[in-house]
């Protein structure tokens, strides 16, 4: 088959879209985010952004586009990742990679559950790189390094991190720049950071705050785009997390750069940033949408049905 530049798109477990948007109603909703401090909201402004955006919404323009579907024995899945010749496919459920190729054929296995060398323990994402394939191995709290044939290389542990947040810790998103620093994104619980390990360095850092979202690597840099925004509780529960701003920023080591905002409310859950834009799967319209390189919408590749929680999306 030849290998066309198209979409590869695997759909898992449900959480529930915009140029640069202009025109909010609250400084919470069109500041520029400095540092990656998403604001914390109140139910009340989400819910009056929600009616206001309710009858100016965008149009959904939902092309033909073919959505390729692997039928094969897998569990959950946790991550995609296309090369040159194959894809590779997590494997959280089973705590292994499969790797496909582009006929759409499983060529390979690797890994087992453990906690050695290409041994894993809910494995949640991949990303690839310089030839070397990074494996976020979520319950071991680590990321593991293989070379290209999938054999072991070296591993980062970040749980000196996490430590005190592993009660409530739900670790979703890995991406890695030119310059092979690592970064690590997290969709619930109580951490709430990106985390970067500078391999040259040995150091960590934090980035952000409020930021739960997923990361996206092109051209050498790493992108994050948020999932969710955190809101402030009321009576026992102190804070909350559901659909509201989405903003796009720039990593870089120490630093987390605003872009602009997407369209309020559309619930990223998994995007890939290219030379033309970004595409995204919208958690809340369950469409693939595809922003030009001014992060304006353009159209909705496709629309899906009955998805239930996380989608994971590749370009080959």
């Amino acid at each position: 088959m030849k290998k066309n530049n198209v979409l590869v798109l695997l759909l898992v477990v449900l959480i529930i879209f915009t140029g640069c948007a202009k025109g909010d109603v609250s400084a919470k909703f069109s500041e520029q985010i400095i540092d990656g401090k998403i604001p914390v909201f109140t139910d009340k402004e989400l819910d009056d952004k929600r009616d206001i955006i309710s009858t100016t919404e965008i149009p959904r323009k939902v092309e033909d586009n073919v959505l390729v579907n692997v039928n094969v024995n897998m569990g959950k899945i946790s991550g995609i990742c296309c090369r040159e010749n194959d894809y590779v496919v997590v494997d959280s459920e089973n705590n292994k990679l499969l790797i496909f190729d582009y006929d759409d054929n499983l060529v390979k296995e690797v890994g087992r559950t453990g906690n050695g060398e290409v041994e894993f323990l809910e494995p949640v994402d991949i990303a690839v790189i310089d030839s070397k394939v990074y494996i976020l191995d979520s319950k071991n709290y680590r990321v593991q390094i293989l070379d290209k044939e999938f054999n072991y290389i070296d591993s980062v542990s970040y749980y000196s991190i996490v430590e005190k947040y592993i009660n409530n810790l739900y670790v979703i998103s890995i991406s890695v720049d030119k310059n092979g620093i690592i970064y690590i994104s997290f969709l619930d619980g109580d951490y709430n950071k990106i985390i970067s390990y500078n391999p040259e360095t040995k150091n960590f850092n934090e980035l952000g705050e409020n930021f739960y979202g997923f990361l996206s690597e092109y051209s050498g840099t790493v992108y994050a785009l948020n999932n969710r925004v955190l809101v402030e509780g009321s009576g026992s529960t102190e804070y909350s997390i559901r659909t509201g701003r989405n903003s796009l920023f720039e990593l870089n080591d120490d630093e987390m750069k605003y872009i602009c905002d997407l369209h309020y409310g559309i619930t990223p859950s998994g995007f890939v940033k290219t030379e033309k834009g970004v595409y995204l799967v919208s958690g809340s319209y369950q469409t693939i949408d595809y922003y030009n390189d001014q992060y304006e919408y353009v159209n909705s590749l496709a629309f899906y049905e009955n998805i239930t929680l996380y989608s994971y999306l590749a370009l080959t």
